[in-house]
């Protein structure tokens, strides 16, 4: 378990706003993306009031990717490795397009929690070294 502890002095006038954002699951087939969008514009611009202090915890689950027993299968299914860096490639893909949904807020948001849909990329062909983050 990690305990982190951060402390925010506010004035008396200012009010916390803390709108955790979990399950976004951002590039599921039924993923509402002008919603999601709209929200992310709100909180920016809430931030911008200078009586607010916007806080935005990525709470997990922030792609659909594989679940455990998914990633179990995919490690032991003997796929080709071109096969795995095509489908690394597209899994990068969708966390760049998460990215860049959530670049408008990315002062606000302290730390990413993993649920149980997150990846470990592990083809050569995609590397964080390379063009992407």
């Amino acid at each position: 378990m990690i305990i982190m502890s951060t402390r925010y002095v506010l004035p008396t006038t200012s009010k916390l706003i803390f709108a955790p954002i979990g399950d976004i699951h951002h590039n599921a087939p039924g993923f509402d993306r002008d919603r999601f969008v709209d929200s992310i514009q709100w909180l920016r611009e809430t931030s911008e009031k200078t009586n607010r202090k916007v806080i935005v915890p990525l709470m997990g689950d922030e792609l659909e990717l594989l679940s455990g027993s998914e990633r179990r299968s995919y490690r032991a299914s003997g796929l080709h490795g071109s096969t795995r860096a095509w489908m690394e490639q597209r899994m990068m893909e969708d966390l760049l397009k998460l990215y860049a949904d959530l670049v408008p807020i990315k002062h606000l948001i302290p730390h990413v929690i993993a649920g149980n849909h997150n990846f470990a990329f592990q083809e050569s062909a995609v590397k964080a070294s390379q063009k992407y983050i």
